[in-house]
């Protein structure tokens, strides 16, 4: 049995079983490039826009951080056909430079953003 005494004990990593059934099978290949994602506006006040452009539908994960490699916000993202937007709020995260990682099976794209 799990120590209570002792953080995350017994607790489940459910973004890590996300990511990992993510880059598995079932899910879309990553985007072929930086251009079929765009992150706007950007620099921003900490609500922004993540637009893509997909061939198929399918599952991605979404991670955002800061340059210290802290997550502050992870979701999955499940897409259609066609352009797709996600509206983020990060507004409560401070100000500096973040790193949005969007993953899907057989790679990822990264784009930063600034938050004023």
């Amino acid at each position: 049995n799990p120590d209570p005494k002792v953080w995350g004990a017994g607790k489940l990593n459910v973004y890590g079983a996300v990511k990992a059934t993510i880059l598995s099978a079932g899910t879309t290949p990553a985007p072929k490039s930086d251009v079929d994602v765009t992150v706007y506006p950007n620099p921003n006040n900490g609500q922004f826009m993540i637009t893509y452009k997909a061939e198929q539908s399918g599952f991605y994960l979404v991670e955002i951080s800061n340059t210290a490699g802290q997550m502050l916000h992870q979701q999955s993202w499940e897409l259609k056909n066609g352009v797709n937007t996600l509206p983020v709020n990060l507004q409560n995260s401070g100000k500096g430079m973040f790193i949005v990682t969007i993953t899907g099976r057989g790679g990822q794209v990264v784009k930063r953003i600034v938050i004023n």
